[in-house]
């Protein structure tokens, strides 16, 4: 049920990232796999940016599944999250992007809320509620 899992017997941190489109995917999916020493040398990654990366992933992955407008769409784009690691993704049918052409995520200090401006600044819709 878990994206994420790790090991860590005092020398090194093994984590293994699964990179699922569900739950249900997790046993068929490609894996990430890190082994970080505690004792950090030159070329590999300090076991604070592990955990951070741990800990960053688990965010983007709530804030993901918790995201107001999931169903979103501009033009023939709609907006999807990677179910592992909670990042969106704009797809067309054909293409996949990280960041729809000339749209752009904004805040709205006067209505404390995120949303989506196009590159003329008009507004297309609301990202979050407000906070």
């Amino acid at each position: 049920n878990c994206t994420h899992t790790f090991v860590f017997d005092g020398v090194h941190l093994l984590i293994l990232r699964f990179q699922a489109g569900s739950q249900a995917d997790i046993p068929t999916c490609h894996v990430d796999c890190w082994i970080i020493p505690t004792k950090f040398t030159q070329g590999t990654a300090s076991i604070r940016y592990a955990f951070y990366r741990l800990l960053s992933d688990a965010f983007h992955g709530a804030v993901g599944r918790q995201n107001v407008n999931t169903g979103m769409t501009f033009l023939t784009w709609r907006r999807y999250f990677d179910w592992y690691n909670g990042k969106p993704y704009w797809s067309d049918g054909n293409t996949t992007v990280r960041d729809v052409p000339g749209c752009n995520r904004v805040f709205h200090s006067a209505e404390r809320r995120w949303a989506w401006d196009d590159d003329n600044d008009e507004h297309l819709g609301w990202d979050t509620n407000a906070f």
